[in-house]
Protein backbone atom coordinates (compact mmCIF):
# COMPACT_ATOMS: atom_id res chain seq x y z
CA UNK A 1 0.00 0.00 0.00
CA UNK A 2 1.10 3.44 -0.29
CA UNK A 3 1.15 6.13 2.14
CA UNK A 4 -0.18 9.02 1.79
CA UNK A 5 2.44 11.36 1.28
CA UNK A 6 3.44 8.77 -2.47
CA UNK A 7 0.05 9.36 -3.51
CA UNK A 8 0.50 13.34 -3.43
CA UNK A 9 4.13 13.37 -4.63
CA UNK A 10 2.20 10.66 -8.03
CA UNK A 11 -0.84 13.49 -8.49
CA UNK A 12 1.49 16.37 -8.38
CA UNK A 13 3.44 14.23 -11.05
CA UNK A 14 0.44 13.25 -13.13
CA UNK A 15 -0.50 17.26 -13.03
CA UNK A 16 2.85 18.45 -14.08
CA UNK A 17 3.20 16.33 -16.61
CA UNK A 18 -0.40 16.86 -18.13
CA UNK A 19 0.24 20.85 -17.68
CA UNK A 20 3.78 20.27 -19.46
CA UNK A 21 1.77 18.47 -22.70
CA UNK A 22 -0.34 21.27 -22.86
CA UNK A 23 2.25 23.65 -22.96
CA UNK A 24 3.96 22.01 -25.36
CA UNK A 25 1.11 21.47 -27.96
CA UNK A 26 0.27 24.93 -27.40
CA UNK A 27 4.05 25.82 -28.50
CA UNK A 28 3.56 23.38 -31.59
CA UNK A 29 0.11 25.23 -32.51
CA UNK A 30 2.08 28.34 -32.03
CA UNK A 31 5.23 28.08 -34.15
CA UNK A 32 3.11 26.55 -37.20
CA UNK A 33 0.96 29.57 -36.84
CA UNK A 34 3.52 31.90 -37.20
CA UNK A 35 5.32 30.08 -40.04
CA UNK A 36 2.41 29.95 -41.97
CA UNK A 37 2.35 33.97 -41.48
CA UNK A 38 5.49 34.25 -42.73
CA UNK A 39 5.26 31.82 -45.44
CA UNK A 40 1.91 33.96 -46.71
CA UNK A 41 3.33 37.76 -46.03
CA UNK A 42 6.86 37.01 -47.98
CA UNK A 43 4.52 35.22 -50.43
CA UNK A 44 7.27 32.54 -50.18
CA UNK A 45 5.49 29.99 -52.31
CA UNK A 46 5.00 32.17 -55.78
CA UNK A 47 8.90 33.08 -55.25
CA UNK A 48 9.97 29.15 -54.55
CA UNK A 49 7.48 28.31 -57.84
CA UNK A 50 9.00 31.35 -60.02
CA UNK A 51 12.24 29.56 -59.62
CA UNK A 52 10.98 26.15 -60.94
CA UNK A 53 9.31 27.40 -63.89
CA UNK A 54 10.44 27.92 -67.24
CA UNK A 55 10.34 31.30 -67.98
CA UNK A 56 8.03 32.97 -71.14
CA UNK A 57 9.90 33.82 -74.12
CA UNK A 58 8.95 37.61 -75.22
CA UNK A 59 9.06 37.99 -78.62
CA UNK A 60 10.57 41.52 -80.39
CA UNK A 61 9.78 41.91 -83.79
CA UNK A 62 12.86 44.34 -85.03
CA UNK A 63 12.10 46.47 -88.05
CA UNK A 64 13.50 46.77 -91.54
CA UNK A 65 14.02 49.03 -94.04
CA UNK A 66 15.08 49.33 -97.42
CA UNK A 67 17.57 52.14 -98.49
CA UNK A 68 19.20 52.24 -101.96
CA UNK A 69 18.52 48.43 -102.73
CA UNK A 70 19.66 47.88 -99.70
CA UNK A 71 17.60 46.25 -96.35
CA UNK A 72 18.69 47.56 -93.01
CA UNK A 73 17.98 45.88 -90.07
CA UNK A 74 17.33 47.35 -86.63
CA UNK A 75 18.33 44.07 -84.98
CA UNK A 76 21.68 43.04 -86.56
CA UNK A 77 23.49 40.55 -83.85
CA UNK A 78 22.86 39.31 -80.38
CA UNK A 79 24.05 42.60 -78.90
CA UNK A 80 21.26 44.82 -80.32
CA UNK A 81 19.56 42.17 -78.84
CA UNK A 82 20.97 41.67 -75.94
CA UNK A 83 20.09 46.01 -75.38
CA UNK A 84 16.57 45.34 -76.77
CA UNK A 85 15.59 42.37 -74.19
CA UNK A 86 17.27 44.80 -71.13
CA UNK A 87 14.85 47.78 -71.95
CA UNK A 88 12.15 45.62 -72.24
CA UNK A 89 12.12 43.86 -69.35
CA UNK A 90 13.36 46.74 -67.13
CA UNK A 91 9.78 48.08 -68.75
CA UNK A 92 7.89 45.15 -67.41
CA UNK A 93 9.81 46.01 -64.15
CA UNK A 94 11.30 42.22 -64.60
CA UNK A 95 14.94 41.00 -63.86
CA UNK A 96 16.95 40.74 -67.36
CA UNK A 97 17.67 37.05 -67.53
CA UNK A 98 18.69 36.04 -71.52
CA UNK A 99 18.21 36.59 -74.68
CA UNK A 100 18.20 34.90 -78.25
CA UNK A 101 19.08 36.35 -81.25
CA UNK A 102 16.69 34.68 -84.39
CA UNK A 103 18.01 35.46 -87.58
CA UNK A 104 14.99 35.36 -90.44
CA UNK A 105 15.78 35.13 -93.93
CA UNK A 106 13.61 36.98 -96.04
CA UNK A 107 12.09 38.93 -93.05
CA UNK A 108 12.77 41.09 -90.20
CA UNK A 109 14.97 39.86 -87.38
CA UNK A 110 13.33 38.59 -84.10
CA UNK A 111 14.81 38.58 -80.67
CA UNK A 112 13.44 36.04 -78.23
CA UNK A 113 13.80 37.82 -74.20
CA UNK A 114 13.78 36.18 -71.18
CA UNK A 115 13.10 37.97 -67.90
CA UNK A 116 12.26 37.03 -64.43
Amino acid sequence: MMSKKNQRKQERKKGNNLLLNVIKILLVIFLFTLIVLIIVDFNIVSSVRKIFEKPKPIVIQGECYSFMNTVLYQINSEDDCQKLCSDRCWVNKQNYQSSDFVLTPGSCNLCDCYCN
